[in-house]
């Protein structure tokens, strides 16, 4: 652009150097070589300005600002119209847009850097650069307005040169006076307006001082609490260089780690933290993985002072990375072996008083408002069929038990919360989930603290057994009356019965006596028929008093079991060797209590009935033993006879029940349920496996 413009200089002086000369103006060339120069001082001050050179910066800033001077004043000729004898600058019609496009150009180029030379007056922000603005605007447009018209009125002769030139500098004094006013109330204006604010000001600062020293004061109020409440909560700080591996303590950590004022650890001890041999590994993992990943962490640690002394403390670290590596490790101690101490003497007691309640052999339990259990013993779990609490504890009735039996306990607890009435030994029937149902017999009181209820202390005891047995003893009770009804009734009818059969008897015999030579065969066959049945009735009958004298209450004794039997294989030993028997007896509980003589009637029939139901095919074999079956002793009779239908396990211990036609086997059907009713008298049960064809085994127990 530069370059163009010397060209352009160039071509413009050899352009009016050329040109013909016009009869009463100037000569061309002058006008010419006068343009030439502004162009080549106006392109070199564009190139050293562009370039920004410093030494050249500020001359050609004014020498282009001068140059846009001449340019206006040969535009003010111009347009003005001044007369060619009076033109100091003449500028031509020909020229006047060259003059124009130099004035455009001059004021861009002035532009590129407006704060040198004299546009900093007209630049900026100052009040300076705002009142000058101002001002030359005002004058300028004045002078240009006011000269245009003082041109017109001496172009129409309206006045003298003299009196034109006079009310033009009037017209000037006036303007720059209204102009001077104005600028200088607004000056005052301002400067009241500053005194207020630098008034203002001074106020704020003294009251930004005075909040400031409040704040002073609070903060090392504050530093003076902080320090105050570190060193009665034994907090300290720490902190650990990494690169230099310095250590840096704290006088409060110091005190915590019983350290005084002796130098410090070193760098691996103090990464340990005096930590207890037992913590010792984990404070190097816990370390070890804030250097390594960052991660900060808080951890209660066990840890050994200067001095020996095991001491609780609480750790706490932030690892400071720089450039994706750890630097530092920061953060505090704190002292608190008391709090930790109490913590574990009270989990202790709180782990005595569970293994306590766990142990009592009641349901004891513990809820909030809501009816949720918050404390639970063993029991209580066992009931519900849970052994973890944690199934238990936040739960309330209604997710613990079928919703009949929820409704009841949660209107007692509410009883209980609102009336502060306490529930002492009441029978309630519980329906647990699985469809058992058990009597309790249960107490609740209200949990009262600081005059406010918090929950309910509930305790029940099981007492369904109880109560069965209470059902049991009222059902034995009309049994045994009816039981005794029975028996008597047995006994007058048995007793009267042996009459008449004695009366048959007798007269039978005393006609077969007195009447036998006159008595053909079948009077004396049926004779004989009506002695054997007199006879079976007598047996009959008998049976039927010695099942009877069964249920006579009588004393129980201790008897020894082996003894016992002992004496039955004695009172059957005829019956043995006559049918070669071979029996076995394992040893059994030597003592036993119970009703000797019935015992001893229940091992007779048992083994009898082993001889009398042998197998023609086989040598009888019987073996007598028992078994422990959860505690309890199982004995049993086995042999290898003739076996009994599985159906029929049920009638052999039926009274008078026989499964074999009468006269193959002797007996009147009545020592099995002698045995069953034995066996009942001592709380036990008797009962049959057997195959037929393969043997039989009676098993008995004897609960009493």
């Amino acid at each position: 652009m530069a370059l163009l413009l010397v060209l352009a200089a160039i071509f413009v002086s050899i352009g009016y150097s050329s040109s013909e000369k016009v009869p009463g103006q100037p000569e061309e060339p002058v006008v010419g070589q006068m343009m030439a120069l502004v162009y080549l001082i106006f392109g070199a001050s564009f190139l050293l300005v562009r370039i920004r050179y410093p030494r050249f910066v500020v001359p050609v800033q004014y020498a282009l600002q001068l140059i846009l001077l001449v340019l206006i004043y040969m535009a003010g000729e111009w347009a003005y119209g001044i007369p060619v004898e009076h033109s100091i600058l003449y500028s031509s019609s020909r020229s006047i847009f060259g003059v124009i496009l130099m004035i455009l150009a001059t004021v861009a180029c002035i532009a590129v850097l407006p704060s040198v030379g004299l546009s900093t007056l007209w630049h900026g922000s100052k009040p300076g650069n705002v009142i000058s603005r101002t001002l030359m605007s005002v004058l300028v447009i004045l002078a240009i307005v006011l000269g245009y018209v003082l041109s017109r009125v001496l172009d129409l002769q309206l006045l003298a040169p003299n009196m034109a030139l006079l009310i033009f500098g009037f017209s000037i004094l006036t303007c720059c006076f209204i102009v001077v006013t104005v600028v200088a109330y607004f000056l005052n204006q301002a400067y009241d307006d500053r005194q207020k604010i630098e008034e203002q000001l001074t106020k704020s600062n003294e009251d930004l001082e005075a909040q400031v020293a409040a704040r002073t004061a609070e903060l090392e109020r504050t530093v003076q609490l902080l320090k105050e409440t570190n060193e009665a909560a034994s907090i300290g700080y720490w902190q650990i260089d990494l690169d230099s591996q310095k250590v840096h303590w704290s006088d409060g950590t110091r005190k915590v780690f019983g350290w005084g004022d002796v130098p410090l650890p070193s760098f691996e001890k103090a990464l340990e933290f005096n930590a207890a041999a037992q913590n010792a590994e984990k404070m190097r993992v816990l370390v070890r993985d804030a250097i390594d990943h960052g991660n900060s962490w808080e951890e209660e640690l066990l840890i050994e002072t200067r001095e020996g002394e095991k001491r609780w403390v609480l750790i706490t670290c932030k690892a400071l990375n720089k450039d994706a590596k750890c630097k530092e490790l920061r953060g505090t101690v704190q002292n608190i072996d008391d709090r930790k101490r109490a913590e574990i003497e009270l989990t202790e007691e709180q782990q005595f008083l569970q293994l306590v309640i766990d142990n009592i052999p009641v349901n004891i339990y513990v809820k909030d408002l809501e009816s949720r259990k918050t404390l639970v013993n063993k029991a209580e779990l066992e009931l519900l069929g849970v052994s973890d609490p944690a199934m238990v504890i936040g739960k309330n009735d209604y997710d613990l038990y079928p919703k009949s039996s929820a409704d009841i306990s949660r209107a007692e607890d509410l009883r209980i919360i609102n009336d502060r009435q306490v529930m002492r030994g009441q029978e309630t029937c519980l329906h647990l989930n699985n469809g058992d149902v058990r009597w309790f017999l249960s107490s609740k009181i209200p949990l009262i603290i600081k005059d406010n209820v918090k929950g309910i202390l509930g305790v029940s005891v099981d007492i369904t057994q109880r109560k069965l047995d209470e059902e049991k003893l009222t059902n034995y009770a009309v049994l045994e009356a009816k039981s005794k009804e029975m028996e008597e009734l047995t006994y007058v009818t048995s007793h009267d019965l042996r009459e008449p059969l004695l009366t048959i008897k007798n007269y039978t015999q005393a006609m077969v006596e007195d009447f036998g030579e006159q008595m053909n065969d079948d009077a004396i066959r049926y004779s004989e028929a009506i002695d054997r049945g007199v006879g079976r009735m007598e047996e009959l009958i008998g049976g039927l008093l010695d099942y009877s004298r069964l249920s006579r209450p009588k004393a129980m004794r201790p008897a020894d079991m082996n003894e016992l039997v002992s004496e039955v294989l004695s009172d059957l030993q005829a019956q043995t060797e006559a049918v070669g028997a071979k029996i076995i007896v394992e040893d059994l509980p030597q003592e036993v209590w119970g009703y000797t003589v019935e015992i001893k009637m229940l091992w007779q029939n048992l083994v009898a009935n082993a001889l009398k139901f042998r197998s023609p095919e086989r040598v009888p074999e019987i073996t007598i033993g028992y078994k422990n079956q959860n505690g309890v002793p199982l004995y049993f009779v086995k042999d290898n006879g003739i076996g009994i239908p599985k159906e029929s396990y049920l009638q052999v211990f039926v009274i008078f029940r026989q499964l074999h036609e009468r006269g193959k086997y002797e007996g009147i059907g009545i020592g099995l349920a002698h045995c069953k009713k034995i066996a009942e008298l001592h709380n036990g049960k008797i009962w049959v496996e057997s195959e037929l064809g393969s043997g039989s085994c009676f098993y008995f127990t004897l609960n009493s």
